[in-house]
């Protein structure tokens, strides 16, 4: 079964898509723009697109997702983790390129210790937030 999250999904130079706040539909790639451009009308049929060149490319964002979701699965990490304690979600932001860390706490110990325990990717960035709320 595929899943939307298999980093082998994706092409590697895939770096995510969105509509941006003009209702351009954007595809954000790590090559070469027109390169890109071309292979991409060819998949999709269209060329009604903007391309964005970014760093790090979708596939390496859901890498890291995937050991956010073993950390977090893991039953040898105790619940007084600081992680553990103060996550409150995680996501690959295609607008920034980068996997955004939502936490209650966001201070050095917290980070350190995600550093440390999980990724120290440069892909990833620390937003301070709140625990979902079950309705």
């Amino acid at each position: 079964m595929e899943r939307e999250s298999d980093p082998d999904l994706y092409p590697d130079y895939y770096g995510g898509s969105f509509i941006d706040n003009s209702g351009t539909f954007v595809i954000a790639v790590t090559a070469n723009r027109e390169e890109s451009r071309e292979r991409l009308s060819k998949v999709l049929g269209s060329d009604d697109f903007k391309i964005e060149v970014v760093q790090y490319s979708y596939r390496q964002m859901m890498q890291v997702m995937d050991k956010i979701d073993e950390f977090l699965v893991n039953k040898s990490i105790p619940e007084d983790h600081p992680v553990m304690v103060h996550f409150a979600g995680a996501y690959p932001d295609v607008m920034i390129n980068r996997v955004k860390v939502i936490l209650t706490e966001v201070n050095d110990q917290v980070i350190n210790r995600f550093k440390k325990d999980i990724s120290n990717s440069p892909l990833v960035v620390f937003e301070k937030g709140e625990m979902p709320s079950l309705m």
